[in-house]
């Protein structure tokens, strides 16, 4: 079993950068009726994208980054969730 520590509340992703509460270990999710994957983007602070993902509706995903470090979907999309985290183990 995979235990994790809640550190904040579940946001919605958006176009507009989030440093998801400065985390550096993220949880994303993607609601299970939402449809289809949608391109999750991480960017660094001076806004060059590190890397990107697909999210799928039947997955939850963690991501490391650093806390000045953010997460992004395209515009429209609304049924992307994050939520800081801590590993327990």
């Amino acid at each position: 079993m995979n235990v994790i520590k809640l550190l904040n509340q579940s946001a919605a992703l958006s176009d507009t950068p989030s440093n998801v509460g400065s985390g550096t270990k993220i949880l994303v999710q993607h609601d299970h009726n939402g449809g289809p994957a949608h391109l999750v983007t991480l960017k660094n602070a001076a806004g060059t994208t590190l890397g990107s993902f697909l999210c799928s509706p039947t997955h939850d995903y963690i991501i490391d980054k650093e806390p000045t470090d953010t997460l992004e979907v395209a515009d429209g999309i609304t049924d992307i969730s994050v939520t800081s985290v801590s590993h327990m183990g």
